[in-house]
This record gives C-alpha cells, structure tokens and sequence, in this order.
C-alpha cells in the first residue's frame, strides 16, 4: 500500500483522475488529497489541466482518497458544473 499526496501550488482546480476506472478528485489552490493505494509502485501522470494516479498492481476499486483533515472523498469531489461536457448528438 502506497499514500501519494498531491498539492495543487496553482491557481485553479485541478483535475486528478484515479486510473484506471477514470474517478475524477478535483483539487482546488493551496489543497492537498492524500490517495491511498493498493500499489507499493503506483505511477503519477501529469498533463496540462491535471495528473492521473494510476493502480498498476492490486485492485483499484480499494482506492481511498482523503483530505488534509482525512475527510474520505469519493469520485466527483468538487467537481465544476461542465468539467466534462457532453458531445451533442445530431
């Protein structure tokens, strides 16, 4: 089991997708998420708008994510309205 906890040092929220069943955590400026993991070797991604912690070994739906008070959060915390809009379909 590994704890991995990712700071947000930016000015907005930034999206952290738990993989690879893609939950997304939302981190907001100044805010740490602690992500608890069934994995001794687990694997940080980072692109432009967010980061993905990613379950190589073991099951990833014993993910557990929590805050700097240890408050567990689940998929979709602070999520913006529209952080994932839907296609329109014709």
């Amino acid at each position: 089991m590994a704890t991995l906890s990712l700071y947000n040092a930016g000015e907005r929220l930034l999206c952290v997708l738990a993989e690879p069943l893609g939950e997304d955590f939302w981190v907001a400026p100044r805010q740490t998420l602690r992500f608890a993991v069934p994995d001794d070797q687990p694997t940080v991604s980072w692109y432009e708008n967010g980061a993905s912690v990613w379950v190589n070994e073991g099951d990833p739906y014993e993910v557990v994510v929590t805050t700097e008070s240890g408050d567990i959060v689940t998929c979709g915390y602070q999520r913006p309205p529209g952080a994932f809009p839907q296609p329109k379909t014709p």
